[in-house]
């Protein structure tokens, strides 16, 4: 469903009702498990949203100049989150093992990616059957430039999914040639889109996944890391050089790197220039304004284009503590899980949300926490399952997660 909602097309201005579906297919969920996931981890991203949910509460209904349903919405946001991770939790307390939910789940996002890339062919050759459904504001087929969204609407959010989805198949991968195979891939996908954000961290993801699957000594590292170079200095040069007019966004990418000018896209420039306008009109507010935000829709509209910048005109101080508790309880969540692939993708998928939050709104989005809240909580239920030996769901009072670190 997440996936699959509209974006725009004969079903324009519907797309903010996934969230209020996916809400009501979280109730049916934990209506179907007949349980709740007693558990200290759940339990602590509920208290959370609790906080984060109040403080938003306070912040749109006191210091805030306008109020809107979508504002409303924003505060739900928090225990949409809390309540996906849970049901998530309780889904994967139900899976025999680790490896089956790997094996289970490797199908749904090839799945899913198989979708993404038959909507992006469809954009890449200018064909107006994906159109009708999905947003093509920000698509721009082959011939011209090049810019293709999926599903998703917008090229960077396209990206960074294709980004979740082509490290998973190759961290769970069961050899490393198809590995290799999933994160070239992922490359031309990525490289298609046009998002410079995302192709500029694809690469230290890259290394940092062939380092997962290397398992030792550095020679099997050097092995394994070689031939991928090999390829991406290939790739590189053929697109770069050869193609470069197809590929403008990618073109001006490498002209400013070759150049020593990587801060001089325009894109960043007007970036900064926004950036400047709202600190300033933080910098005047008073000491509330601070603590709960300064936010006026009558004198900005729109993304910020920074998550820190975003929380902190939104909901002030207490806004940048709810999303660094984010990051920290994420973490630690992280840590918790048995799975040792899993645990280590979660970690660099974390890292990549922390330098993508510089760019744009991540964790005080919708888009952005969605997947990583999912498939932590599956992956925590599963080794608390594994640990119960298939007992089941955890009864009121008993902590798994205790047992897990035990």
């Amino acid at each position: 469903m997440f996936f699959l909602w509209p974006t725009a097309g004969i079903f324009a201005g519907t797309h903010g009702l996934k969230y209020a579906v996916l809400a009501s297919v979280l109730g049916l969920g934990y209506l179907s498990a007949g349980a709740v996931p007693a558990a200290t981890i759940p339990a602590l991203w509920l208290a959370w949203a609790f906080i984060a949910g109040i403080f938003s509460a306070l912040s749109y209904t006191v210091y805030m100049h306008e109020l809107s349903f979508g504002d409303g919405t924003y505060v739900a946001r928090p225990f949409f989150f809390a309540l996906t991770f849970g049901l998530a939790y309780l889904a994967g307390v139900r899976a025999a093992s680790n490896t089956t939910l790997t094996r289970t789940l490797r199908k749904l996002v090839f799945a899913l990616l198989l979708l993404q890339v038959l909507i992006a062919v469809t954009q890449m050759f200018g064909l107006e059957m994906a159109a009708a459904i999905y947003s093509a504001d920000k698509v721009s087929p082959f011939g011209r430039l090049l810019r293709i969204t999926g599903t998703l609407g917008n090229p960077n959010l396209f990206a960074y999914h294709v980004l979740l989805a082509i490290t998973f198949l190759a961290a769970h991968s069961t050899s490393k040639p198809r590995a290799f195979s999933w994160l070239a891939f992922g490359f031309l996908l990525i490289l298609m889109s046009g998002s410079r954000t995302v192709l500029i961290l694809y690469v230290p993801v890259i290394l940092a996944v062939v380092r997962m699957k290397a398992r030792g000594s550095f020679s099997a590292l050097m092995k394994m890391l070689l031939p991928m170079m090999a390829i991406l200095l290939l790739g590189g040069y053929l697109v770069f050089m050869l193609f470069t007019e197809y590929f403008p966004y990618v073109g001006e990418l490498v002209s400013l790197i070759g150049a020593g000018e990587i801060l001089g896209f325009r894109a960043f420039a007007l970036r900064t220039a926004h950036w400047i306008n709202i600190w300033a009109e933080l910098v005047s507010g008073s000491l509330g304004q601070w603590l709960f935000g300064a936010y006026d829709g009558r004198v900005f509209r729109g993304a910020v284009d920074n998550d820190w910048l975003y929380a902190l005109w939104r909901h002030g101080l207490i806004g940048v503590v709810s999303t660094l508790a984010w990051y920290l309880l994420a973490v630690f969540t992280t840590s918790r899980i048995r799975c040792a692939a899993t645990r280590k993708l979660l970690f660099v998928w974390l890292a990549v949300i922390a330098v993508f939050s510089l760019m744009f709104e991540s964790v005080s989005g919708w888009w952005i926490p969605f997947v990583v809240m999912l498939v932590m909580g599956l992956y925590l239920g599963a080794g608390s399952g594994e640990l119960a030996s298939g007992t089941g769901f955890a009864t009121k009072g008993t902590d798994k997660e205790g047992a897990t670190s035990q």
